[in-house]
């Protein structure tokens, strides 16, 4: 984020002479070799394999001698009150862009820009010079959107080219939200108060994980911002996000960009696997989210899970079973029957490991003979004579571990021992959707919660038949109503008589698809001191089919 809002007062004449002619002093000086402007670019990681997938262009600007340094949020704060904003951040732009040429082959450049300046005929001349897809363009403006029917068609000028938005700080407040349902993003760059802490905040970490939810569902991507330890970056890993930047993997400075941290990425390690291919299965990064969304990684053992490993060694008649599940690294041992008295191993010692990579059984009766394992280690550090095992493959067709059985002398498994083996594991993998399912929906509960309860918005949620479903705490508190009591309620409930035929009309207009969002001055509410008079906005979520989901109804006095 480059752009913030001064709490100061407006400045003096004078002062504000001073301002405008420091900053048309830095515009006269052009985008090239600027002595007053320097840019500065922050890499972009793929946390999937440290590659790096871009950068993140900021401006940094030199002071007069014998003046205190003033951020880049105060030079942009006074632009605008010069009304110079737009021009300082065209030239910022095109400072940026005339570096694009250093940027590593195949990376993007990420670039500020407000609503005022997305709009500009000087930032198309800028777009049209350059590769349209290596550009990422980042609202910055946090303010009200007046006009987003202009917008919009700024924005699918710049994407016919190939250029990509993103809108920055989700899950700092309510207007980026308000971006993310207007203008459907390409990316949401995940708030640096969520990432701050996620590995050890359960509330960040389940409210990202909404988000994550809430971004697929849109079909956009996440870019979690202000990544500063390494356990905040495998924490964003096991949620699945694919991008990231911050002071751990690198701070702002000039090109060309730094390397990333070395030997913290999922495809880091599987010494000792069998073949590059089945080897490139288990590091799959989609493969191992799944895994990790399940929660059930280094997780106490459960009876809900130790039934069927007690189930499998006794219908198979086998001392010891196990259920693994198999990450880059290690298997971990969710559930053990019998004589293993460790809960993980190195993944080289994981015969499991062969059942995830190819998603099906593996069945061995003289492991000492066998030649796809008996050079694993464990088969003589944990006396293993004999295998069988079958993937545990859920919904979304992910294998993310093994149900298996182990004998200690050789066995002759039979075909109504693997189709047994079969139906448990099928078993065990609905137990581990049901699992994710429930860990997701928490998730978007906590998210929802948080947000409805924090935020100053007035905002009410309707569904497509027009029952209220949630409502924030801002709102309650103007309506005089508990949430509870609104839920199911129509907006006959609050809304004067006299102006429903309005209300309904902007639901049709808003149902056919003739708008995407509809504002109603003057619209009677009814609150806790009676009627009053109110600008009603009212905006359709859909989902990526084109389908109506729910509206979001915004209230302010008029």
């Amino acid at each position: 984020m480059q752009l913030a809002v001064s709490s100061l007062m407006p400045p003096s004449r004078r002062t504000r002479d001073v301002l405008e002619a420091r900053i048309r002093g830095v515009l006269a000086a052009g985008p090239h070799e600027n002595p007053h402007l320097q840019m500065v670019f922050q890499p972009v990681v793929d946390l999937r394999t440290g590659r790096i997938a871009g950068a993140e262009a900021l401006a940094r600007f030199k002071s007069p001698p014998g003046e205190t340094y003033r951020t880049p949020d105060l030079w942009f704060d006074d632009a605008r009150r010069c009304g110079l904003a737009t021009e300082l951040e065209l030239l910022a732009i095109a400072s940026a862009l005339s570096r694009l040429d250093e940027m590593p082959h195949g990376t993007y450049l990420a670039l500020n820009a407000s609503p005022s300046t997305l709009v500009t005929t000087e930032l198309r001349e800028l777009i049209s010079a350059v590769p349209g897809e290596r550009i990422v363009l980042e609202l910055t403006e946090h303010a009200r959107v007046d006009d987003y029917d202009t917008l919009h068609a700024a924005i699918g000028w710049l994407r016919a080219r190939g250029t990509r938005l993103a809108v920055d700080d989700a899950g700092a407040g309510f207007a980026s939200f308000q971006h993310i349902l207007r203008l459907q993003p390409d990316i949401i760059k995940l708030d640096r108060s969520l990432t701050s802490g996620v590995d050890a905040n359960p509330v960040r970490f389940a409210l990202a994980s909404a988000l994550v939810t809430f971004a697929a569902s849109l079909g956009a991507k996440i870019c979690a911002e202000g990544i500063e330890t390494s356990a905040e970056m495998i924490a964003l890993q096991q949620l699945g996000i694919a991008k990231g930047q911050g002071y751990f993997l690198g701070k702002p400075g000039p090109l060309p960009l730094p390397a990333p941290p070395p030997g913290i990425w999922y495809g880091a390690s599987t010494s000792g696997f069998a073949t590059k291919a089945k080897s490139s299965v288990i590091r799959d990064s989609k493969r191992l989210a799944a895994l990790r969304a399940t929660g059930l990684l280094d997780s106490d053992a459960e009876d809900a899970f130790d039934r069927f490993t007690r189930l499998a060694a006794r219908l198979l008649r086998a001392p010891v079973a196990l259920l693994s599940l198999v990450d880059e690294h290690r298997q971990f041992f969710k559930s053990a029957f019998g004589g293993i008295d460790v809960r993980e191993t190195p993944i080289a010692y994981s015969i499991c490991a062969h059942a995830v990579a190819g998603k099906e059984p593996i069945v061995i009766e003289d492991a000492r003979t066998h030649p796809l394992v008996r050079d694993n280690p464990a088969v003589h550090a944990f006396d293993i004579g004999a295998y069988a095992g079958v993937p545990i493959v859920t919904a979304d067709e992910h294998a993310l571990g093994a149900l298996c059985v182990v004998d200690t002398a050789p066995h002759a498994w039979t075909e109504h021992d693997v189709a047994t083996l079969r139906d448990l594991g099928r078993l065990v993998s609905a137990q581990m959707d049901l699992r994710k399912a429930a860990r997701e929906l928490s998730a978007r509960a906590a998210m929802s919660d948080a947000l409805l309860a924090h935020t100053e918005s007035v905002f009410v949620v309707f569904d497509v038949d027009g029952k209220i479903i949630r409502a924030s705490a801002a709102a309650c508190r103007r309506l005089g109503r508990k949430e509870a009591e609104l839920r199911g309620e129509r907006s006959a409930c609050i809304v004067h008589a006299d102006d429903m035929p309005r209300m309904k009309s902007a639901r049709e207009h808003l149902l056919r698809g003739a708008a995407d969002h509809v504002e109603l001055p003057h619209v009677r509410i009814l609150g806790a001191d009676g009627y009053a008079a109110m600008c009603v906005d009212a905006a359709l979520a859909r989902d990526p089919s084109g389908a109506a989901r729910f509206f979001v109804v915004t209230l302010q006095l008029s």
